[in-house]
């Protein structure tokens, strides 16, 4: 099963399974987003944690129910007691909950598997220690090495025209920040290039970031690219700049690093455990902290020995031997 943070069809398949006496691998995926949740949402989301006094455990549960709702009628009768208890607890701080059933699918899981040790440490801060008898592994996540065999710059400035220039890859919505990213490099001589599709349900965000880039000389929205132009877009630019809200790893920072390219990162989420010293991190909430750090990393230049690191041990493949270690029902004794 897949996605702590979202729990609500995971813990009723974790439900049905412990019933049925099947184990259980979860992987967690977990994000805890306190701070996006006080400082990053914006319209509809900002608005309804207002509504609901700034409760986040209220927020996710409500959220739990607008995306059963966004799937249709039948998704609501197939889950009515879970659908009944979130919006109980929504309503009324009484019923399960989306934290209830967190844990619950922790307690119906044979083994947790974890992208990192520091997600590990935040599903204990969040949710509680796990059960003595609770088998933990770690598989981290991974980018596929042969795309980054050929690193040819060409394609995208061809088609782009855009040379020397940071980038910043992801979905145009205010969990990825790219709007405190374009103010945060105003006045600074360095062509920006964001690509990514928008969010539908962002789509006041990214016009507020459309305006922000038109008013930022050299600054270039060029929509979704496919992939192999990703990677010559990565291997083209000087920095790679992801001061998302929140990242459990941060694939495009992975990729980055494996082209070839300076790196800065959010410090919110775990991508520490993958990038190390060798990266720069801005607090997304500062837009001093966002330009000090790419500047830090146009100083700083590519680091060959996070390139090399990414390609020897974050891969699919080591993800997958990984994930395959969690198959096979150790003995509580190598739960760490």
């Amino acid at each position: 099963l897949f996605n702590l943070s979202r729990p609500l069809e995971p813990a009723l398949q974790a439900r049905v399974a412990a019933r049925a006496g099947v184990p259980v691998v979860t992987t967690t995926i977990f994000q805890d987003l306190a701070v996006y949740n006080a400082r990053g949402r914006r319209g509809v989301g900002k608005a309804a944690r207002w509504l609901l006094g700034g409760d986040d455990e209220r927020l996710e549960d409500a959220r739990a129910v607008l995306n059963l709702s966004r799937a249709g009628a039948h998704e609501l009768l197939l889950r009515p007691r879970l659908t009944a208890g979130l919006l109980g607890h929504a309503l009324t701080s009484r019923g399960p909950g989306a934290v209830a059933l967190q844990r619950e699918l922790i307690a119906n899981s044979t083994t947790l598997v974890f992208n990192s040790q520091l997600e590990a440490d935040s599903v204990r801060r969040c949710l509680g220690p796990l059960p003595a008898t609770q088998l933990a592994e770690v598989a981290p996540v991974g980018i596929e090495p042969e795309a980054f065999e050929t690193l040819d710059p060409a394609p995208f400035t061809r088609r782009f025209g855009i040379k020397g220039f940071a980038l910043s890859l992801g979905r145009i919505e205010d969990l990825k920040n790219q709007l405190a990213l374009v103010k945060a490099l105003a006045g600074l001589d360095l062509p920006l290039v964001l690509a990514g599709g928008v969010n539908p349900r962002h789509r006041g965000y990214a016009r507020a970031v459309s305006r922000a880039a038109a008013g930022r000389p050299d600054t270039h929205m060029v929509g979704p690219v496919e992939r192999e132009m990703v990677v010559s877009a990565l291997t083209a630019a000087r920095v790679h700049v992801l001061p998302s809200w929140f990242e459990t790893a941060g694939l495009a920072s992975l990729e980055a690093a494996a082209a070839g390219c300076a790196v800065v990162s959010t410090d919110t989420g775990y991508a520490r455990a993958y990038l190390g010293d060798e990266a720069e991190y801005c607090d997304p909430v500062d837009e001093v902290s966002i330009r000090a750090a790419v500047e830090r990393a146009l100083e700083r230049g590519p680091s060959r020995e996070l390139q090399d690191r990414v390609l020897r041990r974050f891969t699919v493949e080591r993800g997958a031997e990984a994930m395959a270690g969690a198959w096979t029902w150790h003995t509580p004794d190598h739960a760490f």
